[in-house]
């Protein structure tokens, strides 16, 4: 997707906002917090083509069927980080998914 994305958490308000927007947030999807159960720390995925493949490290909120936000970082440290604090500003537990060999 073209132009920024995000994520805000807002703990005061009980919900999650995933946003989209070229100079501005325009697109919102929200979320209830409570629905998430978890912190997913997913294996690597390959994007780019020949010329800029590199390796993106998922980070996911994990709730019920069909509540799913993804964040994605460009290294494992990063991401790692992000998952723990995440996991612990709000409480859950956090998951690792097994990384291919």
């Amino acid at each position: 997707m073209a132009g920024r994305v995000g994520i805000d958490v807002d703990h005061a308000e009980g919900r999650v906002t995933l946003w989209s927007g070229y100079f501005r947030p325009m697109r919102r999807t929200r979320f209830d917090l409570h629905a998430f159960r978890q912190v997913l720390l997913e294996a690597p995925v390959k994007r780019g083509g020949a010329m800029t493949a590199h390796w993106e490290y998922p980070v996911a909120l994990i709730g019920s069927p069909g509540t799913r936000v993804v964040m994605e970082f460009l290294t494992l440290e990063e991401a790692d980080r992000v998952a723990r604090e995440l996991a612990g500003f709000l409480g859950l537990d956090l998951s690792v998914e097994a990384t291919p060999d």
